[in-house]
């Protein structure tokens, strides 16, 4: 997953509080909120302000929080911004055949938040996080059910003008959306030798933002395949890319009383899981 704009990622981050409180009421399933010198990976960490968010909220001893992405653009913005030195980062895709040895058996904790939305091979992605872990190491991904951007490109495909730019997408589908996800979820983690501790599919989640520009603005930061598009055909395209986008996943409350009366439903999936030895 490619995001054109990190920094503007970064300042529009619309799940931090959802992420924050799934943190919370999760710890109680697992052993790493009461290790000393905990070795926590944040995978898929993006600009970075989500793990800043929940640092407050792991053990103020840690000994290291590495946080990696595939996205070198992302992970210089996130070396930019102030914070912890205990706290780095690496150039990681968590779908490679191949985790470097430096990072086998070293983690406590691997979290990672919505990265999994874009991995295309969970069972090589679930393999490398148990071989990153300690021994009892454990992992908490949370992810969207369904890809908005890939299904956005979906819709695109669909139409004359542009299916020429996104004929890879007219077929396609989220391989989580479906009734049984958490069954696969779970035969997944059990053939990678991990222990399940809990697995759940939040299918009304919601963020929430102060106007549609605000979403629309985050969206238009993940349009990653932007480039496809000829410099003269940009701004139709920019306006059917954003007009699916507040079509098909904003629903905006009239009452000016609303603080944050755009809502933005992201149906997530929760693991919870500790290596099995």
């Amino acid at each position: 997953m490619f995001c054109l704009y990190p920094s503007k990622f970064y300042q529009k981050i619309h799940h931090i509080e959802p992420i924050s409180q799934i943190l919370k009421s999760y710890s109680k399933h697992f052993k790493w909120p009461n290790l000393s010198n905990l070795r926590m990976i944040d995978i898929g960490a993006g600009p970075g302000r989500i793990l800043l968010s929940i640092e407050p909220l792991l053990p103020r001893n840690y000994r290291e929080i590495v946080a990696v992405d595939k996205n070198r653009e992302m992970l210089d913005y996130f070396n930019s911004v102030p914070k912890d030195t205990r706290i780095f980062s690496k150039l990681l895709d968590i779908e490679t055949t191949e985790i470097p040895d430096d990072l086998k058996g070293r983690f406590d904790f691997a979290f990672s938040s919505y990265c999994f939305t874009f991995v295309e091979n969970l069972s090589q992605a679930f393999k490398n996080c148990r071989d990153i872990l300690k021994p009892n190491g454990e992992l908490l991904s949370i992810w969207g059910q369904v890809n908005q951007i890939h299904d956005i490109y979906r819709f695109m495909s669909q139409n004359e003008r542009w299916a020429p730019y996104f004929g890879e997408f007219k077929t396609w589908k989220s391989p989580y959306d479906n009734e049984n996800v958490l069954n696969m979820i779970e035969e997944e983690l059990l053939r990678s030798n991990f222990k399940i501790l809990k697995t759940e599919l939040k299918k009304n989640l919601n963020f929430e933002g102060p106007n549609l520009e605000y979403f629309l603005e985050i969206f238009d930061s993940y349009d990653f395949l932007a480039s496809r598009i000829p410099k003269y055909d940009l701004p139709k395209y920019k306006e059917e890319y954003l007009g699916i986008a507040r079509s098909h996943y904003l629903q905006v409350n009239e009452d000016e009383e609303d603080r944050y009366p755009v809502k933005f439903r992201f149906p997530t999936i929760i693991c919870a899981a500790r290596k099995d030895l």
